[in-house]
């Protein structure tokens, strides 16, 4: 069992080495199309502007995860990630043609979102939600 987790962190530590310059871009290209989006979204709004960069300012960090979901000779046991609200202002999905199953919750009920292969898929996080309460 340990020899597994050994190999498996080794292979991890390996790829980041190799992938390090690429996710580096990848995440900067991230923080300009965010820097680009926010003032877009307070415009649509009727707000200001600046008034997201005013409400983060240089502490509005961005991250990239990813989740690989291998191919599975029996789908219907495999559940993916757990019900979850993303805790994020904003998050950035890049959806495939081979992977489905996105969905939200309202009024307890869960409902499909409709999605187009090779776009983004812009989700509005709890930050978002604590920032408009205000």
């Amino acid at each position: 069992m340990s020899k597994s987790i050994q190999i498996s962190d080794f292979s991890r530590a390996i790829v980041a080495f190799l992938c390090r310059d690429v996710l580096h871009e990848f995440t900067a290209e991230c923080t300009r199309l965010k820097n680009r989006l926010l003032p877009e979204m307070a415009k649509l709004l009727e707000l200001d502007d600046d008034y997201f960069g005013d409400q983060f300012g240089d502490k509005a960090d961005t991250h990239a995860r990813f989740s690989y979901y291998p191919p599975c000779p029996r789908p219907d046991l495999v559940f993916g990630l757990k019900p979850h609200s993303d805790g994020s202002f904003v998050t950035l999905l890049m959806v495939d043609s081979s992977v489905g199953g996105l969905q939200v919750l309202r009024d307890g009920v869960w409902y499909d979102v409709p999605t187009r292969p090779r776009t983004l898929l812009i989700n509005l996080g709890d930050q978002m939600e604590v920032t408009n309460c205000q």
